[in-house]
């Protein structure tokens, strides 16, 4: 899938999937409130339903985890890929069998780069998250459970 430059907005000239990996707060809210019309429509379907399908990137991911921490307070840490038989790091963290972006629980944009640092670095290998490296991620059926 060739993925389309938005028309509008801030992120006008991006991609969704820039989008997504620059501040996927916004992309969420944008696909709750309806936002994207026509090709970004489509396109913002395809996304959703990859962002809560996005596979652990690991030679044998059915042996790891993906655990959200959170502080006492409920604060947004970030996320970690732990090996299934890990005790949990603490009480306040959420493990998953693979990554779903709609599950993390950031209340504020600066608990959102917590986020997108840790998908950085599991997920690029720490390097900067490129255009190109962007869309081609999200273009690769490989990386989810349901291409």
């Amino acid at each position: 899938m060739n993925w389309s430059p938005l028309p509008f907005g801030k992120y006008k000239g991006q991609t969704l999937p820039q989008v997504i990996c620059s501040d996927p707060s916004w992309f969420l809210w944008a696909m709750r409130k309806g936002v994207f019309k026509y090709q970004h429509a489509s396109e913002g379907d395809v996304l959703y339903r990859r962002t809560k399908a996005i596979k652990i990137p690991k030679r044998h991911p059915e042996k790891f985890a993906l655990e959200h921490r959170y502080d006492g307070d409920g604060r947004y840490e970030g996320f970690y890929i732990v090996q299934k038989a890990e005790l949990p790091y603490s009480k306040y963290n959420v493990r998953s069998p693979h990554l779903d972006i709609t599950e993390v629980n950031a209340r504020h944009q600066r608990e959102w780069h917590n986020f997108i640092r840790d998908f950085r670095k599991h997920y690029f290998g720490g390097k900067y998250i490129t255009e190109i490296r962007c869309d081609q991620f999200f273009r690769d059926d490989s990386n989810f459970l349901d291409p």
